[in-house]
């Protein structure tokens, strides 16, 4: 299994992470369950809408995504495996989207870590002239 994680990243990307945070069970920007799993977290993937087995539109940034993944904070911290402290981590589009979450303050909500949120998407907004 491990030969199909590695498959699915860019070999020099793949060979950077540290071997502690790499499994069967990793995907491109965000935790690997199997890490956190081992430390008694629970690790929810939610596909969004419109995306792998999510019925509906894709639409990314927009509010009703905003709204679907506020729902899901909620939900996860009253499901009776949870403890009631919801905490989101990820990467790039996967840290922005915590911040607009964050900003509606869904109950349960404890902690987010968004790494390199958005940050290229405005970088490369400004060097087109959009910014």
């Amino acid at each position: 299994m491990a030969a199909r994680a590695r498959f699915l990243f860019h070999e020099k990307s793949f060979s950077e992470v540290n071997p502690e945070h790499k499994s069967a069970h990793s995907a491109w920007e965000t935790p690997d369950a199997a890490f956190w799993t081992a430390r008694d977290y629970v690790v929810v993937r939610a596909d969004e809408r419109g995306c792998g087995q999510s019925p509906g539109r894709l639409d990314t940034m927009s509010s009703s995504t905003t709204d679907a993944f506020f729902d899901l904070v909620e939900w996860c911290a009253v499901q009776s495996w949870s403890s009631g402290k919801v905490g989101l981590l990820g990467i790039s589009y996967y840290a922005g989207s915590q911040w607009r979450v964050a900003a509606r303050r869904p109950k349960g909500l404890a902690a987010i870590v968004p790494w390199e949120g958005e940050f290229f998407l405005c970088l490369s907004n400004a060097a087109s002239g959009f910014m």
